[in-house]
């Protein structure tokens, strides 16, 4: 039997698990609609991830040199494809625009059977406008405009992306010497002393309370 404060203390680690377990669960719920959205995956189903990386290796990794991520990012990511693309977009459109102010020269024929001139006559026509007055410049200048603020956002868009490259790669390389070896060995040697602990447990070696004890005095190793 337990006392009434023993009883307390069981229900209390009963209840930090569940809200650990409750706060690991609304955390998943935008991971997992990014990764959806990312896949392109309309289903309602969990996905569920198998890691299959060497925790170990990750601690000595190197990582590509920034200008390496930054030119893969211009090629891969949505946003720096978008930008050059309305880019292209407004450069056509000033071609177009400077084609509109030169003159076009329209050519065709002309038939009249009871012409004044002459019966039956068949003639060439060419019509050739002259752009004095209207040389189409407002829409032209307003097309550059368009193509330098394109500009202008395409490069505010990749300055955006540099940047993350270098916040994701300077977060890498910290948690690089966080996770050391010399911690990574020690979270081994966590592991092995668990499972020797929950199978001392489950062998009832071990009392109900002393593994609680256990428990609280490792909990935020990991």
């Amino acid at each position: 039997m337990f006392s009434v404060k023993d009883n307390l203390r069981i229900n209390a680690l009963l209840f930090s698990l569940q809200n650990e377990l409750v706060t690991a669960d609304a955390q998943l719920i935008p991971l997992q609609s990014k990764i959806k959205l990312l896949l392109k995956n309309n289903e309602t189903k969990f996905i569920v991830s198998f890691p299959s990386y060497k925790f170990g290796d990750l601690t000595t990794a190197a990582i590509p040199a920034t200008d390496s991520l930054f030119q893969h990012a211009l090629t891969n990511r949505p946003d720096a494809k978008i930008a050059q693309t309305f880019v292209l977009l407004q450069n056509h459109n000033l071609i177009y625009q400077k084609a509109l102010a030169k003159a076009d020269i329209n050519m065709g024929t002309e038939f009249d059977q009871r012409s004044s001139y002459a019966p039956n006559y068949v003639g060439l026509a060419i019509t050739f406008p002259l752009n004095i007055f209207n040389r189409h410049q407002g829409n032209i200048t307003a097309a550059k405009i368009v193509v330098k603020q394109q500009h202008a956002i395409t490069d505010e868009t990749n300055a955006r992306i540099k940047n993350d490259i270098i916040t994701v790669s300077g977060k890498f390389i910290f948690y690089q010497g966080v996770n050391n070896r010399r911690q990574l060995d020690f979270s081994r040697q966590y592991d092995t002393l668990f499972a020797s602990m929950l199978k001392s447990y489950e062998q009832r070696q071990m009392g109900l309370l002393e593994f609680i004890d256990f428990m609280d005095a490792t909990k935020t190793i990991n």
